[in-house]
């Protein structure tokens, strides 16, 4: 069988290599696949995706690609490499992915010229770990966790692989994003020629999805548009559940909108409105649903809702929710609040600034009616060519908001709530919900992926430990910010 193997180099000023790489692929029965890849040959260049083909070799039942161990023979005069992720894809397309994200250099960080990581795929995540936790007891604690205080990855700007860099936020597509273990994409959309695009101020050539070709409304199977995507995702992958969220519709008039909400309930299996906290992953797969579409309501079909509305959630961008109760989405934009230098990059900001503001926003939910928060991690794009800068930004600020994140995921918001109120017991722990960002490829060295780090934190805990591990909060709590948080601009 021929499998095909992805090498992606940094966009950065001499991450590429002059050097000859040794790329080996680990199988599950123990048997290894020595690649090569020659720097001085054309290979390994600064922002390159290498492509290399090979077959399983004399191994009768190798088994699934389970690592990779990357070395370089540190030649040339340019021998430092930074790999970003490797690609495994077999036949079929299936495909697994191991994050590096270092470099290979004896002047850089460890001074190693040899790395390893795992394959991975996290197409199934949610479904494998509520059956992991499922294993021990008919109670699964893990399934009984409200969507709004579990953990997950999101993509900002997600369907615009393949525009113009000033209006690119991701590489991956929307498949990929889904492997990546991606659960909320943010979707702009753009009416033209009888299709539904992708927008990011310029317009694009991703179809969201088109007119039936037998009814106005029929599904097009395999017609490459986003939303099959999606439902074929689905269909592979019953037991994962996605967010949906659509704003800023572009050239859209009252009845482009009601033909795109009427061809989304024909795609997809909907969550209808309800209370937030009884959407369970327990309570989920007990229904057909597996979709939740927040769909703006700012242009062009305000209420009274119509039944094109029908399993919708209503959604207003993030600073018009100050004015609105009825949005159970919130997600501030930092720019709105504290202006474009709070997202300056520099290690001082990111402590004074970004840090202390998304905790506040996030203490401020958690004093609400139960919602779902995103967390924009997207930063600001200050410095460099406006062609390279986005990428470059991911590529320094991803692991360090992957950190932050994850430090609240296990250690819990942080704030301290009225003791009055407690009557002796623990106060409860505030986890983080939704982080969202760009070039989501980009992880952090350790940690790997958002996903990668949420999916070993969760196998971490013993199943019969989980709800004492996993505590969380149910909202409407009174608290008290911290010192660090006060002065911040929060949702008010």
């Amino acid at each position: 069988m021929t499998y095909k193997l992805e090498i992606k180099t940094a966009d950065s000023a001499d991450a590429g290599t002059s050097a000859k790489a040794t790329i080996t692929v680990v199988w599950s029965s123990g048997d290894r696949t020595v690649l090569h890849a020659d720097g001085a040959a054309g290979y390994l260049d600064s922002g390159a995706l290498d492509v290399l083909t090979f077959d399983a070799g004399p191994f009768q039942n190798p088994g699934a690609p389970v690592a990779i161990e990357l070395s370089h023979d540190d030649a040339g005069a340019a021998s430092g490499w930074f790999v970003c992720y490797v690609r495994v894809f077999a036949p079929g397309g299936k495909w697994w992915r191991a994050d590096f994200q270092r470099w290979l250099a004896t002047d850089e960080r460890d001074g190693s010229l040899h790395a390893s990581a795992r394959l991975r795929n996290h197409s199934r995540w949610m479904g494998d770990l509520h059956d992991h936790f499922g294993t021990i007891s008919s109670r699964n604690e893990f399934g009984e966790v409200p969507l709004h205080q579990l953990p997950m990855a999101g993509t900002h700007d997600s369907g615009t692989y393949g525009m113009g860099k000033g209006a690119m936020a991701q590489d991956a597509t929307i498949l990929e994003q889904l492997g990546l273990g991606v659960r909320f994409f943010d979707l702009r959309p753009r009416a033209y020629g009888g299709k539904f695009y992708v927008q990011h101020t310029l317009g694009s050539d991703n179809v969201l999805v088109n007119y039936g070709q037998t009814t106005k409304f029929a599904v097009n199977p395999g017609d490459g548009s986003i939303f099959n995507d999606i439902r074929d995702f689905l269909a592979h992958n019953p037991n994962e559940v996605i967010i949906l969220k659509f704003q800023t519709f572009s050239l859209f008039d009252a009845e482009e909108h009601d033909d795109f909400r009427q061809l989304i309930a024909a795609y997809f299996p909907l969550i209808p409105q309800g209370p937030v906290e009884n959407l369970t992953l327990n309570n989920i797969r007990n229904g057909a649903g597996r979709v939740i579409v927040f769909y703006g309501d700012d242009l062009g079909a305000a209420a009274p809702y119509d039944a094109s509305w029908y399993g919708l959630w209503p959604y207003r961008v993030a600073q018009e929710q100050r004015s609105v109760g009825y949005v159970s989405l919130l997600d501030p934009w930092w720019e709105d609040d504290i202006g474009a230098s709070g997202g300056d990059d520099d290690q001082a900001s990111f402590a004074r600034t970004w840090q202390p503001y998304h905790e506040a926003n996030l203490v401020d939910w958690a004093s609400r009616s139960p919602a779902f928060f995103v967390t924009q991690a997207q930063m600001q794009v200050l410095h460099g060519e406006l062609d390279d800068r986005g990428r470059d930004n991911a590529y320094r600020n991803n692991g360090r908001n992957i950190a932050m994140f994850m430090n609240w995921v296990k250690m819990g918001v942080p704030r301290q709530v009225d003791p009055s109120v407690l009557s002796g017991a623990p106060a409860p722990v505030l986890r983080p919900n939704i982080m969202t960002l760009d070039f989501v490829e980009y992880g952090h060295e350790t940690l790997g992926s958002l996903t990668d780090a949420i999916v070993d934190y969760f196998l971490s805990i013993s199943p019969p430990m989980f709800s004492r591990t996993y505590d969380y909060d149910r909202f409407n709590t009174p608290f008290i910010q911290l010192p660090g948080q006060q002065g911040v601009p929060v949702l008010a």
